[in-house]
């Protein structure tokens, strides 16, 4: 058409008379799918305009989803998250024009997708899904049925998304335009711009950056694998500061900063146990201080270490915030999920953030190793958890994956090797499972080796892992 014909059905008057005059010369179809071409059309003019202002992901979601339950007359929009490693998904946002929404009450606590052979598949083919009537499936497919059943959904129409992130647009008992999934594919796209960009300021709270640290009074320190400090003007590591003494008084501030401590007391708590003159070092500690703050001055208009009567202390005029508290922050935020997709969310970004031990060049010594342990401990412990959360789902290259990342940052994690190894037989790596063991029983100790024999003799009997390497290896 011409910019004519375009203008004249631009207008509603014109519109509805070209479809009443055009309806008795078409077919119910071909009718059909002109309006539904003509609303589809109504549907982008109103939609962009009324985001472009919205800068809230959370309110262009909300806006995009009530959107398409009113274009397609459907009862429930939302978009559902697929994990196919752990065979989980879960609803990110969704929107219900009901006053009672009871989407928390009807979805459990960990939803599993092994039977859900259609989705799978429409997401390897990019394909809409539609299921007009969810009863005529409950015989070939019962479990599904339960699910749409419970879920008070007597017909669906979803469209796929992928690859960051992985899911499906979903609408719930939609009463029109069924056969039409351009319109909804055009919503998704909206959809979805809404959720990364969601995702990407959660994510940026654990990218540290100078470019994301607003205020020049915002501190980040990242002492796991080593010492970083990040502010709003730059970034220094620990060969910038040239003085590992100066490391081992900041760190020692960082895990102790509460309070004010005296030169003697610093020296004392960092360097007793070596052959050392305590009284001469306490009085180069004011040079070590005086030496950090030109250093730290290069990216900070304030002190870092403050001056007090007492002695020295971390400035509380500034926020100083470390990846320990971090890591914290997620290993809490994984004891309280409810949800099981949740608090595997939760565990993996605690992992992430965990790099090594707490400054490796002091780890061992004797006023930080209690700390540097005490971490170590629970990052062994979170990964742990991920580990038998993912053999339970039998994702063995996910298992291997997360596994040799456990090794790597902590290379004397028994628990780790052991899913390492079990990762690797449970692959089809067999040859791979048994170097692994040679390898194993050569950087542990004899203690180490011994705790891993005993897990791979535990596993050799277990009817799930079933695992059989020990004649050539044990």
């Amino acid at each position: 058409m011409g910019n004519g014909s375009k203008d004249y059905l631009s207008n509603s008057d014109n519109r509805n008379f070209f479809i009443s005059n055009t309806k008795r010369l078409l077919s119910k179809y071909e009718y059909e799918h002109i309006r539904y071409c003509l609303n589809q059309n109504g549907l982008m003019n109103m939609l962009e305009p009324s985001l472009l202002n919205i800068d809230d992901p959370m309110a262009i979601s909300q806006k995009t989803l009530k959107a398409a339950c009113d274009f397609y007359k459907a009862d429930w929009a939302g978009i559902v998250i697929v994990d196919f490693n752990l065979n989980i998904w879960r609803p990110y946002w969704w929107y219900n024009p009901s006053d009672d929404d009871l989407t928390m009450h009807r979805i459990l606590d960990c939803e599993s997708s092994e039977y859900l052979e259609r989705w799978g598949i429409a997401m390897k083919e990019n394909k809409t899904i539609f299921i007009p009537d969810t009863s005529l499936i409950q015989i070939e497919s019962p479990m599904e049925f339960e699910l749409y059943n419970r879920l008070n959904a007597k017909s669906l129409l979803a469209v796929p998304f992928k690859p960051r992130p992985v899911g499906f647009m979903v609408l719930r008992n939609p009463q029109r335009y069924v056969d039409q999934s351009n319109a909804l594919r055009f919503l998704t796209y909206v959809e979805l711009f809404a959720v990364k960009e969601h995702m990407f300021y959660e994510s940026k709270k654990y990218i540290f950056k100078p470019e994301d640290i607003k205020s020049d009074k915002e501190i980040i320190i990242n002492v796991f694998g080593g010492l970083e400090i990040y502010s709003s003007k730059g970034i220094l590591h620990e060969d910038d500061i040239k003085s590992p003494r100066m490391c081992r008084l900041l760190i020692y501030l960082l895990i102790n900063k509460r309070a004010s401590y005296s030169p003697r007391k610093i020296a004392e708590d960092i360097w007793s146990e070596y052959d050392m003159d305590i009284e001469m070092i306490s009085k180069n500690i004011r040079g070590l201080i005086y030496r950090f703050r030109q250093v730290f001055s290069l990216i900070s208009n304030y002190q870092l270490i403050e001056s007090t009567a007492n002695g020295y202390r971390l400035n509380p005029a500034l926020r100083i915030t470390t990846d320990m508290e971090n890591f914290d922050i997620e290993r809490n935020n994984a004891q309280a999920a409810t949800w099981t997709i949740k608090k595997i969310d939760h565990v993996k970004k605690a992992l992430s953030i965990y790099k090594g031990e707490i400054y490796p060049a002091a780890s061992g010594e004797h006023w930080l190793a209690p700390t540097s342990h005490r971490y170590s401990f629970k990052y062994i412990g979170l990964a742990h958890e991920l580990l038998v959360k993912l053999a339970d789902a039998e994702e063995w290259d996910s298992v291997y994956h997360y596994a040799a990342q456990a090794v790597s940052v902590l290379p004397g994690n028994v628990k780790a090797y052991f899913w390492l190894i079990v990762g690797m037989y449970k692959s089809g790596a067999v040859e791979l499972a048994v170097n692994e063991v040679a390898h194993a029983k050569s950087v542990l100790t004899v203690e180490e080796f011994s705790e891993l024999q005993a897990l791979l003799n535990d596993a050799s009997n277990n009817s799930k892992l079933h695992i059989n390497l020990f004649q050539r290896t044990l």
